[in-house]
């Protein structure tokens, strides 16, 4: 039996959810793939997807129609071993494509225009190259001034043990006097953005008048939030850790976003956690309120083998929907839905709703679909995931909940009533008091301060001599905003700032990479400080 929340495009087999789909061959990996990319969207009262053209080697738009994939012949990109982002956006289809981080592949941006008459798309700006570099996993969205930004980590020198080598950094690129005119790339002003392993992962979206970029660290076992209100300079951001603890981190991200919504949510992110005991949340939902705290929720747990989380928000139906990959780590197996409602979330124990399992293809696995919120227009949700042994697309439909209204609004405060003036004194017939004695009010010379601040206690930099990068260890006696500048030494003495970062330092130990990179060989100073606070120093030296 198929949940009735479940529609099928097709007949499939008996023990079959969903339905296969087109056939992708040995030509392509994991074309559903990766983890903060969508490759659907809708338009035009149809789905739209990019999808693996095995005949002819290529990505091309294809078409849903009538539950099947249909070749279109919008060539999207002719290199095989890349993976794809596509936005639209009501007028056009922005798409980055890039391969991995151990290839050449570089990141590209194209843009499609779309025809009502003729149903189809036209490429109208030609891929324009972003880097020369492989990336994990090139992603995009644009702001609310119609500027685009993309973001992905570098590594820099890709490495088996990714894990254990904190040698890559999160860059971020923008367009600039149009969609084909863009910013080099350049790594996100954040100290912890700048020091992350290579097998960590970034995402981008639009909320609330900025562009946020989230991103895994697993060296220090975060997922931070940096958001960039929209016309500020790139060096402006500001930055909110999402969640952070021991084992809390992992490379899997996806981003979705409401604006405006009467629940004040504004951020939804799919993540998933390295927790290893049976009972340990492994995908959880974080989502940022419009006061600009992250809550934070479970999803499935480390016994229901979750992988690859995707987050879609439906703001007509009030619901949100997290999907995985159910099976051993990391090869999926099927996938599953779980769903909430938008205005009170909290997900059910339990492996959660079938949307797709195959008798033959057991291996299901990078499930994918819209980066859209849900509207009124969309008859169902596509969703599409792949299975890398039989090289087969699977497919299937989401069915939509008819539109519910959301809760009212609370009542407003309700004002005490106005103070009733107090009745005249009866007059006294007995002599008034005598007068109190004099009191004297000592008031002190320094008034206390009601702030308790941060201290930096202890600072250290080893090796104080380097040619990469260095590692840098300071104490702090509670959380704070912690600025780190590094300055050059003059040549007629002084020092000389090159680069300043900022971040927020915890309570206890902190530890940073500081990156050589970009520094001539000379002599230079670490200046750490925090609010209220003098400033340390500790100095260091670039070798050739």
């Amino acid at each position: 039996m198929i949940a009735s929340t479940l529609a099928l495009a097709a007949p499939a087999r008996a023990a079959d959810v969903g339905i296969a789909g087109p056939t992708f061959g040995a030509g392509a990996t994991a074309p559903t793939g990766q983890k903060p990319q969508s490759k659907l969207w809708f338009n035009d009262g149809s789905w739209w997807g990019i999808l693996y053209n095995r005949t002819l080697s290529r990505y091309e738009i294809f078409h849903n129609v009538g539950g099947t994939w249909t070749a279109t012949g919008a060539v999207v990109d002719t290199r095989p071993d890349v993976y794809t982002d596509a936005l639209w956006d009501g007028t056009h289809l922005n798409i980055v494509s890039a391969g991995d981080a151990t290839t050449a592949l570089g990141v590209e941006y194209s843009r499609f225009a779309y025809n009502t008459a003729t149903h189809k798309y036209t490429r109208d700006i030609d891929p324009v190259p972003l880097t020369t570099y492989g990336v994990e996993a090139a992603v995009l969205d644009r702001d609310g001034t119609g500027q685009l930004w993309a973001t992905w980590t570098h590594d820099s020198q890709p490495d088996p043990l990714a894990l254990t080598v904190v040698d890559t950094q999160v860059e971020v690129a923008h367009s600039t006097t149009s969609d084909g005119t863009w910013t080099a790339p350049f790594v996100l002003p954040i100290a912890n953005a700048q020091a992350v392993t290579g097998d960590d992962i970034s995402a981008v979206v639009r909320y609330a008048g900025h562009i946020g970029v989230m991103y895994s660290n697993q060296s220090d076992m975060t997922f931070t939030f940096a958001s960039h209100a929209d016309g500020a300079l790139d060096n402006e951001w500001s930055v909110s850790t999402a969640m952070s603890g021991p084992e809390l981190a992992d490379d899997h991200i996806n981003l979705k976003a409401l604006e405006g919504d009467p629940s004040g949510n504004q951020v939804f992110a799919a993540v998933k956690t390295s927790l290893n005991a049976a009972s340990a949340p492994l995908i959880k939902l974080l989502v940022l309120d419009k006061d600009g705290v992250w809550h934070e929720h479970t999803v499935w747990t480390v016994a229901d083998e979750p992988t690859r989380p995707q987050v879609e928000v439906d703001p007509v139906g009030r619901e949100v929907n997290v999907f995985a990959a159910l099976g051993p780590c990391c090869t999926g197996g099927t996938i599953a839905v779980k769903t909430t409602s938008l205005d009170n979330i909290a997900f059910g124990a339990g492996a959660g709703t079938p949307l797709m399992v195959s008798a033959l293809d057991t291996h299901l696995n990078n499930v994918t679909t819209t980066k859209q919120p849900i509207d009124k227009a969309m008859p169902f949700l596509a969703v599409l995931a792949g299975d890398d042994t039989t090289h087969h697309y699977w497919q299937n439909e989401l069915a939509l909940p008819p539109p519910a209204s959301p809760p009212p609004p609370p009542p407003p405060a309700q004002e005490p009533p106005p103070a009733q003036p107090a009745p005249a004194p009866e007059p006294q017939s007995d002599p008034p008091p005598a007068p109190a004695p004099p009191v004297t009010v000592e008031t002190p010379s320094t008034a206390p301060d009601p702030v308790i601040r941060a201290a930096l206690t202890g600072l250290r930099l080893s090796p104080a001599g380097f040619r990469r990068s260095s590692t840098v260890v300071y104490t702090l006696t509670r959380a704070a905003l912690v600025t780190m500048r590094v300055e050059r030494a003059g040549r007629r003495g002084g020092w000389g700032r090159v680069r300043t970062l900022a971040v927020i330092g915890r309570q206890g130990t902190n530890v940073r990479r500081l990156s050589g990179r970009g520094l001539r060989p000379g002599r230079y100073r670490l200046v750490v400080s925090v609010p209220g606070r003098p400033p340390r120093a500790v100095p260091f030296r670039v070798l050739r």
